[in-house]
């Protein structure tokens, strides 16, 4: 929250400047000093509930980290665009490569150790899109148990599909002019930290992402 908070004798709840609520009662205030620019205070807690500390986390599809090879630049879209309803939005689309199985790569940033229920959103069809029929393309997470020199056999991490079933990628189907999300299914991550993904053609397919969505499933 911006700007000079003054704690009063009831409990205050407030949100950081990364969106996490918290409450702050006045009994767990140690010691309040006059800064210059507000003031700060010194307390025993803070209480946050769960859902407010551990948080969504969307990748946008124009941030890849890395591709199965770099030399598919010139089948590489970065657009801005506006959908039917009338809404600008930004995404990626790989068209054209020729390359079998190929893939874009991207990392969930501090992912806790949860398990987080996957959502993509690709929209296919607009004006201008050199696309014009419904594909499929799967999405496969690092699997740090996995040994190859092979980088794409290091992508097998057990997950969940959209239909519950144990599988080792996620099937995401992208239809004509769908401009809702898709649920993809459900992947645990073991520990905190990056949660590296790929999203890979089927065959020589092309490749469109607007973003991948994690909600973590708090029990």
């Amino acid at each position: 929250m911006q700007g000079e908070v003054n704690l009063g004798s009831i409990p205050t709840e407030l949100v950081s400047v990364s969106g996490t609520r918290f409450t702050v009662n006045p009994a767990d205030i140690i010691a309040r000093y006059k800064a210059s620019n507000g003031t700060v205070y010194r307390v025993r807690k803070l209480s946050a509930g769960l859902t407010d500390r551990i948080k969504e986390i969307k990748v946008p599809g124009t941030s890849p980290v890395g591709y199965r090879q770099n030399d598919k630049r010139g089948n590489t879209y970065f657009r801005n665009k506006r959908d039917t309803l009338g809404n600008v939005y930004n995404d990626m689309e790989i068209h054209g490569h020729g390359v079998t199985s190929f893939y874009a790569k991207y990392r969930v940033p501090a992912a806790n150790s949860v398990r987080y229920k996957v959502y993509g959103r690709g929209i296919l069809g607009l004006a201008g899109d050199p696309q014009t029929t419904a594909f499929t393309q799967n999405v496969y997470f690092f699997n740090p148990a996995a040994v190859s020199d092979a980088e794409v056999n290091l992508y097998n991490k057990p997950v969940f599909n959209s239909t519950g079933v144990s599988a080792t990628f996620m099937p995401w189907s992208v239809a004509m002019l769908n401009h809702d999300e898709v649920y993809l299914g459900e992947v645990v991550q073991d520990e905190f930290g990056a949660l590296p993904f790929l999203v890979m053609c089927v065959g020589t397919g092309p490749i469109i992402i607007e973003y991948l969505r994690f909600v973590p499933v708090i029990q």
